[in-house]
């Protein structure tokens, strides 16, 4: 009875999160491998597809470790490299919008090693807000060292979130009024706390009537 009980939370709630995970890397990878398919020899798309199946890896692995009550681990990276993966994974879907995505990166922090199987979640979550919360927006991802921690932030351009809904947004499930109409779930930042927890880390919003800048801090030895 008691690991029926475990395995239904993990039904109720593990799932809606895992069908979160996937949807984002899915969809870069169906535009990369649409592109591949007009032009096998797209240097571009294939390294978006790449970055796409190894991303969809790590939510797989970070699943099962889950399901099998482990705690989820895996690889140091750059913040340098990640980035450029996650660029290059979001590429395909982001061009035909005309959305421009632009990577600000100290030299401190660009070779600097973070949980890249935490961080990877993190900002595509982030990415996948402001393309979907701010249509049209440029989004801003950077990185810089701050006493003795990395901040990696997503800025867009958008509408902003209201300061009564700006504690509420960290709460599964909660969703602007404006924008219950489009698809989600609105589990991408809680998700991104519990996980920043796992590693010591913080999420923390800044937001106006224009422009909204989610920063996720990690210590480290900057």
């Amino acid at each position: 009875m008691t690991s029926g009980v475990a395995h239904s939370t993990f039904d109720a709630n593990g799932l809606r999160v895992l069908t979160h995970e996937l949807a984002t890397p899915l969809t870069a990878l169906h535009a990369a491998l649409a592109l591949l398919a007009d032009d096998r020899t797209d240097a571009d798309a294939l390294s978006s597809a790449i970055a796409a199946a190894s991303h969809l890896s790590v939510v797989v692995s970070r699943t099962r470790s889950s399901l099998n009550g482990l705690p989820a681990v895996g690889p140091d990276g750059s913040i340098g490299s990640l980035f450029d993966e996650i660029v290059a994974m979001l590429t395909p879907v982001t061009s035909p919008t005309g959305v421009r995505l632009e990577v600000r990166v100290t030299d401190e922090a660009r070779d600097l090693l973070v949980p890249t199987w935490v961080m990877r979640q993190v900002i595509v979550n982030l990415m996948s807000n402001s393309l979907k919360y701010a249509p049209g927006s440029n989004v801003v991802l950077s990185a810089v060292c701050i006493g003795g921690a990395v901040e990696v932030s997503v800025t867009d351009q958008g509408s902003g979130i209201p300061t009564e809904h700006q504690s509420a947004v960290f709460e599964p499930g909660f969703r602007l009024p404006e924008h219950l109409d489009l698809p989600g779930d609105g589990l991408g930042l809680a998700v991104n706390v519990q996980l920043l927890d796992s590693v010591g880390g913080t999420l923390r919003l800044e937001t106006g009537s224009t422009g909204t800048t989610v920063i996720a801090t990690i210590p480290t030895d900057c």
